[in-house]
């Protein structure tokens, strides 16, 4: 991925349903790679079942996330 970064291939990366520490772990690999790390968080959610993956809402605020 750090190849598409350098090549501009991409600018913004995202992630899709993942747990609250595997978004926490993410940015501080980046961060110790002077990357941005993942800048949105698209999680499951029904409104059928109105439920999504609330772990993902603490992170902001623990990690200076947001």
């Amino acid at each position: 991925m750090e190849t598409l970064v350098r090549q501009g291939k991409i600018i913004y990366v995202g992630s899709s349903n993942f747990a609250g520490w595997h978004i926490a772990t993410a940015n501080q690999e980046a961060r110790k790679r002077s990357f941005m790390g993942l800048v949105s968080e698209q999680s499951k959610y029904s409104l059928a079942r109105e439920r999504s993956n609330w772990k993902c809402c603490r992170v902001p605020g623990n990690t200076g996330w947001g």
